[in-house]
């Protein structure tokens, strides 16, 4: 039994027995030291142990029925009325007014910005320029420091990747201090001569990310980048694509390396380097790539987030973090000081700046080939509306892409590790089932559709099956072994997990368990017929007509007031347990029955026999021992013929609910 498909386990059993299983390991090794030292019967307890242990490993891994069940694609509404409260359009972000003094050009030159010079008064003759190399500790967590200074004229080629630039004037007083990179050089970065040029059967692969994105959170807050690449990039949209751990740390060792996070459990709770884990950008196949990663905020990045050293060396030729931990170390200034935030850096964002810095690497190996990985945070993880913002400068790059014709001869993935996962939206029900969905869109060379006739049909059906970040991998790395495209096999489905190269067909049937998805985030449930006469739907039922009541409340002199007479038909949508949980909370979890989900009734209220529908979120707290929670989901629907009953309001809103007293 492999470790990928042990991986198939239900959260409420993973989180607190793991602990209880490492927590047997201590005490098994301990006593069987007391053994080996005393030789007395404490000797029969380890074997009591380790059996005890061997059970609780097994129940944890046990695979569920769901996991191997064939998946039902349900395509989620973005618009769902229990999200509207959450979510409003952002203005965009406004930073400082001061624009750059010296810019760094295509060639790699530093040069004053001569309309600005001219507006900001000031004599560049007088001036005394120097830079400062900035250097990067042996660890990703070592503070950056910068080198001894050294003086400069401008224009001037200065041979290094990411460095301060100081100006002061006669008097000494600093009028130019910001941090800046030159795109067209970097000491350690493979040169041009020695990378692979690209071709239509040997493309580059660009992956933009942004963090806490799901499919339907994008069509809803950038509606004009979304629309720009299914018109202008012709992208495949991925209905089913799906998560397959909880944060960005449990998503992206599948998405970079391949491999379950669970493999790797020592990385994540104990300090140290990832060198040694078999990311994409080690394989021998990648000898002659250039390779790019950036990601944003150094504090929340995927392998220092939760107190990990990150990388002890470089991972890839161009590598974003020492120029994200450099902007914190001193406060720039422009004539005056300027802004320096997690949004902002002097006039740019941080979101513009890293996009800077990926275009400067494309047109560095422009038509060499290339893997380039830019992760953005910062624009939409700490709030659920704070993605809008993103629209139009995202935008604005995909317009350079395709002017720039960047993927000529490249595979553009836009993608996300999970969907807004704290807080919120988070907390109903569609937003649990958005969760599980990030987004994925997929650009294939129009140069390459055309070679390979099959594409279009094997990747159109594709986007409407279930995959997983492990495919991803797959995809990506069978294109830089030259076989992504050598057929069209269709392999059926496994029990245990598959990575799945993109351009071959994907089987129908195929389970969470094949994709590598976990249960918690297995989304192949479909709506559930249950009894009318359980003790919650009849709550649920009679919190239905508890509403309908209250939207009759200023006709009560005209329309009767509803009871319940009964309930015809119930189908429900089950939602994953709540994530955040305590420990004790997990534990006492696992012994209850979590009946949360999304309910729609059909009901008969009394007297008259109206006939409605009804969509509530109901929330299971019976483990806590708490009250349960409803949500109204839109309102409820007349269903039987209402107009000789209720012919005594006018009220367009109110006339459906009634059933006159008279």
């Amino acid at each position: 039994m492999t470790i990928d498909f042990l991986v198939q386990s239900t959260k409420k059993r993973v989180y607190y027995l793991e602990q209880y299983y490492v927590y047997l390991q201590l005490c098994t090794m301990t006593l069987i030291h007391k053994c080996l030292k005393t030789r007395k019967r404490v000797c029969n307890y380890p074997r009591i142990i380790v059996l005890l242990t061997l059970f609780v490993w097994i129940y944890i891994f046990k695979t569920s029925k769901l996991v191997l069940k064939p998946c039902n694609i349900e395509r989620l509404d973005p618009w769902d009325l229990s999200l509207t409260q959450y979510f409003s359009r952002l203005s965009p972000v406004v930073c400082s007014h001061r624009q750059q003094l010296i810019y760094v050009d295509k060639l790699g030159f530093l040069r004053f910005n001569d309309s600005l010079v001219k507006e900001y008064r000031i004599d560049t003759a007088v001036l005394q320029c120097s830079y400062y190399s900035l250097k990067r500790g042996l660890a990703d967590t070592n503070n950056v420091t910068f080198d001894a200074k050294i003086k400069i004229t401008l224009p001037v080629f200065v041979k290094c990747h990411m460095f301060r630039i100081q100006c002061v004037n006669p008097s000494n007083i600093i009028i130019y201090d910001f941090l800046h990179f030159n795109a067209a050089w970097s000491e350690n970065a493979k040169k041009e001569d020695d990378i692979e040029d690209e071709s239509e059967d040997r493309p580059s692969v660009i992956v933009f990310g942004i963090d806490s994105v799901s499919r339907s959170h994008a069509v809803r807050a950038l509606p004009k980048s979304y629309e720009f690449l299914l018109s202008e990039f012709q992208a495949y949209d991925f209905l089913g694509h799906n998560r397959v751990g909880e944060n960005t740390w449990r998503n992206f060792i599948p998405l970079l390396a391949g491999k379950s996070h669970r493999k790797y459990l020592d990385f994540l709770h104990m300090i140290f380097h990832v060198d040694s884990l078999p990311f994409i950008w080690y394989e021998k196949e990648m000898a002659r790539i250039a390779t790019f990663y950036a990601e944003d905020r150094p504090e929340l990045s995927a392998f220092t987030v939760f107190g990990q050293l990150g990388f002890k060396r470089p991972p890839t030729d161009y590598y974003f973090r020492p120029f994200t931990q450099g902007v914190h170390t001193f406060v720039p200034k422009i004539v005056d000081h300027v802004t320096k935030s997690h949004d902002c850096y002097g006039p740019k964002t941080m979101f513009d700046i890293q996009v800077d810095y990926l275009k400067g690497f494309l047109q560095r190996y422009e038509n060499k080939r290339k893997f380039a990985m830019s992760w953005s945070t910062q624009i939409s993880h700490s709030s659920y509306s704070l993605l809008s913002r993103a629209d139009e400068p995202f935008l604005k790059f995909l317009k350079w892409l395709k002017v720039s014709n960047q993927t000529k001869n490249a595979v553009f993935i836009v993608m996300s590790d999970h969907g807004p996962r704290l807080g919120g939206a988070a907390l109903t029900h569609v937003g649990r089932a958005e969760n599980n969905k990030p987004w994925m869109m997929l650009h294939i060379p129009n140069s390459l559709k055309a070679k390979h006739k099959w594409i279009d049909e094997v990747i159109s059906q594709n986007s409407k099956q279930l995959t997983s970040h492990y495919d991803t991998y797959e995809t990506i790395l069978n294109i830089f072994q030259n076989k992504a495209f050598t057929g069209r096999r269709t392999i059926p489905g496994h029990n245990s997990l598959l990575r799945r190269n993109l351009f071959n067909p994907i089987p129908r049937d195929r389970t969470c368990a094949d994709a590598g998805i976990e249960e918690q985030f297995c989304t192949c449930d479909e709506k559930i017929q249950i009894s009318p006469s359980v003790e919650r739907v009849q709550s649920i039922a009679k919190f239905l007509v508890e509403k309908i009541n209250k939207l009759l409340s200023g006709f009560s002199h005209l329309c009767h007031t509803y009871t319940l007479h009964n309930v015809s038909e119930v189908l429900v949508s089950y939602s994953k347990p709540e994530e955040g949980l305590g420990i004790y909370e997990q534990f006492v979890k696992h012994f209850y029955s979590d009946n949360s989900g999304r309910y729609k009734v059909v009901f008969y209220t009394a007297p008259g026999y109206a006939f409605f529908e009804g969509t509530v979120d109901f929330v299971d707290k019976s483990a806590s021992k708490k009250q349960n929670s409803m949500t109204l989901i839109g309102e409820p629907i007349r269903l039987d013929r209402y107009d000789s009953k209720s012919k005594c309001i006018q009220n367009k809103i109110s006339r459906p609910y009634c059933v006159c007293k008279i």
